[in-house]
């Protein structure tokens, strides 16, 4: 299983640079966050939000640390029925 330590904005590849292109949820009115300020939503959201995923950059790195499971071991996580 892959584990993040740390999602947040700065690792997420919905950080377009200036905005959020995810669509969780806003904290104080519940409308979408497509579209808020990463200094916004950063703040909303310090350990990320439901929709965090790891960039490819970050996913890389994670790799390269020896932080990422083999891929056999990501698919079976990935399809296993709950």
């Amino acid at each position: 299983m892959l584990i993040i330590d740390n999602p947040c904005c700065e690792t997420c590849k919905f950080n377009f640079g200036s905005v959020c292109a995810s669509h969780g949820y806003r904290l104080d009115n519940n409308e979408d966050t497509y579209g808020m300020t990463i200094d916004e939503t950063k703040e909303m959201f310090p350990n990320g939000c439901s929709e965090y995923f790891p960039s490819l950059d970050y996913f890389s790195k994670l790799c390269e640390q020896g932080k990422v499971p083999p891929f056999e071991e990501l698919m079976e996580d990935l399809f296993r029925k709950k």
